[in-house]
């Protein structure tokens, strides 16, 4: 009889154990998932400079650079504000971190908070920036010379002769991949803008080029 009671108890001690080592390796993988995961939750957030605020319609015009969730590079351009509670303790002229999102055919801000100030060398992009955000740029410029973008129908808003740029209310810009609303393009050539005039109605065309979206051809709408 002893030899089986001793068996018994060493049949159970191996069951114990394999048991322990089970639940001791449950809570190590749980912790590895969160920690990965965590970090996720800023990385959508992009840096930018308050350029005007429109409390009475939720809208926010935002100097920002790269927003690598929306592959969308630097530029100035106004956003719808998801709550107007976010544009409460903001004003002119204040670095912000912010995140956008795609919704209802606009780009529209969701979450933003305060960011140290941005030194700002081109327009949209900050100093801080890494070169290599320039190596899609030249894809995007191969992909345009194989299919010419579409015209896109448009009105302008303000010409800015003195720095080359144009303030454009517009529809989907479909080879950007971007829907409509209002921004500042800068114009590839100056004399491109030698006779437009706020409220003129056009069809222009827009490419990536130098981390900025640039107009490349202004016409009159027919």
């Amino acid at each position: 009889m002893k030899p089986l009671h001793t068996l018994l108890i060493f049949a159970a001690m191996l069951a114990g154990n394999a048991q322990a080592a089970s639940h001791s390796g449950a809570p190590t993988a749980t912790g590895n998932v969160k920690a990965a995961g965590a970090p996720s939750a800023s990385l959508d957030m992009a840096l930018g400079e308050i350029r005007k605020i429109d409390l009475a319609n939720n809208k926010v015009t935002i100097k920002h650079g790269e927003i690598k969730n929306l592959d969308m590079p630097g530029m100035t351009m106004v956003f719808q504000v998801k709550e107007a509670a976010l544009l409460k303790n903001v004003k002119v002229g204040d670095s912000v971190r912010f995140r956008a999102e795609k919704a209802g055919g606009a780009i529209v801000v969701t979450d933003m908070q305060a960011a140290l100030p941005l030194v700002v060398a081109q327009t949209g992009l900050s100093t801080t920036q890494p070169t290599g955000v320039m190596a899609p740029v030249s894809a995007t410029k191969k992909e345009t010379a194989e299919s010419a973008p579409e015209m896109t129908e448009g009105e302008i808003r303000k010409v800015d002769l003195a720095n080359g740029k144009v303030t454009i209310k517009h529809g989907e810009i479909k080879n950007l991949d971007m829907p409509g609303m209002t921004m500042v393009f800068q114009a590839k050539d100056p004399e491109l803008l030698a006779k437009a005039k706020p409220g003129d109605k056009i069809r222009f065309k827009a490419e990536k080029a130098g981390g900025a979206i640039v107009v490349t051809d202004i016409q009159p709408a027919k």
